[in-house]
């Protein structure tokens, strides 16, 4: 609040709940610039050795990637976990999931990712010192040229499964 940033709650991930994926993924998303802010701030060591991956354009680009598709799986887990759930809605959800899903899978980038994608440099620029990085929310996110190839690759083969 101090920050004036996102607002939504960090959750902890349980294997056995993978709905708590899609809570974290978009706690980070919303809460990236203060979570950057506060990593900066303090001088503990851990802080400091988590601020160094976090600020990468391959965990931003994965960060979003990721939110895009676990949002339509966490709306058919919870549809399913209604309490007056009717048969008749299964095929429907089913089929809505599964075509966000191939979207994603042939190529079509999400809101999330779309929008961040809008928001970055579309490749690596080499800023005065020298270095490959751009501004992103109001830090300084490092990028090169493996780094996006690396995101994608990973990105590939989570949807591939699907």
């Amino acid at each position: 609040m101090v920050l004036n940033g996102g607002t939504k709650k960090f959750k902890e991930m349980f294997h056995t709940r993978w709905l708590s994926f899609e809570g974290s993924v978009d706690a980070i998303i919303a809460n990236y610039d203060c979570l950057v802010s506060v990593f900066l701030e303090e001088t503990a060591g851990k802080a400091l050795s988590l601020h160094k991956p976090i600020t990468t354009f391959k965990f931003l680009y994965v960060s979003h990637f990721l939110a895009d598709c676990l949002e339509p799986l966490a709306i058919l887990s919870k549809s399913f976990q209604k309490q007056d759930l009717n048969f008749a809605e299964i095929h429907p959800l089913l089929a809505a999931t599964i075509d966000s899903l191939a979207e994603i899978k042939y190529g079509k980038s999400g809101d999330k990712l779309s929008k961040f994608l809008t928001e970055v440099p579309s490749e690596p620029q080499i800023d005065k010192d020298g270095l490959c990085t751009f501004e992103f929310l109001g830090h300084t996110i490092r990028d090169v040229l493996n780094q996006r190839q690396e995101a994608r690759s990973v990105c590939a083969k989570f949807v591939k499964t699907c």
